[in-house]
This record gives structure tokens, sequence and C-alpha cells, in this order.
């Protein structure tokens, strides 16, 4: 299974930095669909990676599997809105990533089950680098309009 480039209509294969053939053609095809319904640019920091990750991380593969996440950010747009945003689409996990350089998601189609421990399938990751549940701290960063901001 690789993915039909012929079929990708806004994201470009060069785009998917480190090896797009180890990448699962569904998060290729998805992101993509999000880009068409988002109408602007979308930025990928990594899909496949081969280092600088948790252990289980989507972005590993063992010989012969895909990369199941992809990490992105929607160029232009506040996170508050890319998460929102990127709920309507059938991703299994998605973390948020207030404080890269240009805040944006992880998202991927781990298997059902799969999860971070004690938070679930929604997370995020806050400026000490500690990965959290969606909590009232993430809120009240996402509504003042400061991610990114090293406060």
């Amino acid at each position: 299974m690789t993915t039909d480039w012929t079929k990708i209509e806004f994201m470009k294969r060069d785009e998917w930095v480190k090896d797009p053939d180890r990448v699962h053609p569904e998060v290729v095809y998805l992101l993509d669909e999000i880009r068409r319904a988002a109408m602007t640019p979308i930025v990928i920091h990594v899909a496949w990676d081969d280092s600088g990750h948790e252990s289980d991380s989507t972005h590993y593969t063992a010989p012969g599997e895909f990369a199941l996440g992809v990490d992105f950010h929607i160029k232009g747009w506040p996170l508050l809105e890319q998460w929102l945003f990127v709920e309507r689409f059938p991703w299994y996990g998605i973390g948020l990533y207030p404080y890269w350089a240009h805040p944006g998601l992880h998202a991927d189609l781990r298997p059902s089950g799969r999860e971070h421990p004690n938070i679930g399938r929604r997370w995020w990751r806050d400026r000490a680098g500690q990965y959290r549940a969606l909590d009232r701290g993430l809120l009240m960063l996402l509504l003042s309009g400061s991610e990114g901001q090293q406060v």
C-alpha cells in the first residue's frame, strides 16, 4: 500500500518532510482533505520520523509499517481555530502544541484503544514539555490568544 500522489489535490510529496513513503496513505489523504476544506496552506512539521518523539509515537514505524501521525499547523490560524476545525475530521488522536515556534497540532490514526496514559485521545503539551489532559489551563491559554509566547 502506497500513497497515490495523483489523488492528492493540494499537498505536494516533498512537503512531507523526511520519508513520505513511510506515512500511511490515509494520513496523507486526510490532511489533503483538511487543506481543501481550510482553503489555506498547511505546513507539515513532520510525519514519519526516526527520532525526537515519545517511544510509542505514531511517527515511528517498524519495518513494513507506516507512520500514523502528522504534526502540522494551518498557516495564519490561531491554535484554537485549528483545533476546532480539525475536530471535524476522523482523527483518533489530536494533540495541541501551543509552545511550538508555530503553534499547531499532532493528529493521528492510532488504532482504537492505544492512547496516552491518563490523558486519553486529546491532549496538550505545556511550556515545561509535560503532556496533559485538556484542562482549564489550556482553555485559558487558547482564549487569551497567547499561545506560542514564552510568558
